[in-house]
């Protein structure tokens, strides 16, 4: 038999019916951290409990732009109506002929339940990569342009998206600058599509489905 205490901000410890029951409230959340005793005797992100996650997915429903539980951004599929995570940190450097491989052997904050991105997955999630690659979060910088491989393939070439350019300006959008984008002299543009080569090796950056 063990217990389980949870320390937030200044709520103090709770046992797990307790936490279930704020829970209900929504005084947790995702940045919380478990203790688990005499299990463990280290302080855990909640994500990496079990038991806590099942509760936290069941009082606190994922939406669009929200944390993921692996630590990742949270993004809406309306075309097929489901939720899903991309990766806050590259799974690799590699050809495409080795990017699916890649994601599948790739675990990150106790997740291994990767996928290859679509183009439209990278291209919508390009800003939260821009702004990471800017500040040289975790990720696989290795040109002026960076392109991540989407699972899209014709022939020889597969689809790579543009997620962070050298830019020369900010074009905002209609409504204003938010969701605008970067643009260089050349006219490449942040989210767009390029096709190449499939032996060209560029990042990798993995997605995750996620129930609803």
């Amino acid at each position: 038999m063990w217990l389980i205490s949870i320390y937030y901000r200044e709520y103090g410890p709770f046992n797990l019916s307790e936490l279930a029951e704020r829970a209900c409230n929504r005084k947790f959340g995702w940045d919380m951290y478990v203790y688990r005793f005499p299990k463990d005797n280290v302080w855990r992100p909640a994500r990496d409990v079990p038991e806590i996650r099942e509760i936290l997915l069941k009082h606190f429903p994922l939406k669009k732009g929200d944390m993921g539980p692996a630590g990742g951004c949270v993004y809406y599929d309306n075309a097929n109506s489901k939720l899903y995570e991309v990766s806050p940190a590259d799974a690799g450097y590699c050809s495409w002929e080795n990017a699916e491989r890649t994601c599948k052997n790739f675990s990150f904050n106790g997740f291994n339940d990767w996928r290859l991105p679509s183009p439209k997955e990278l291209s919508e999630a390009s800003l939260y990569m821009s702004d990471q690659i800017r500040q040289k979060r975790n990720i696989e910088q290795t040109n002026e342009h960076i392109y991540h491989w989407s699972n899209k393939r014709d022939g020889n070439k597969a689809s790579a998206v543009i997620t962070c350019i050298v830019e020369d300006k900010y074009e905002p959008s209609s409504g204003g600058t938010a969701n605008g984008k970067f643009v260089n002299k050349d006219g490449i543009v942040r989210g767009n599509e390029k096709p190449l080569p499939v032996t060209e090796w560029h990042p990798v950056r993995p997605v995750r489905d996620l129930k609803k």
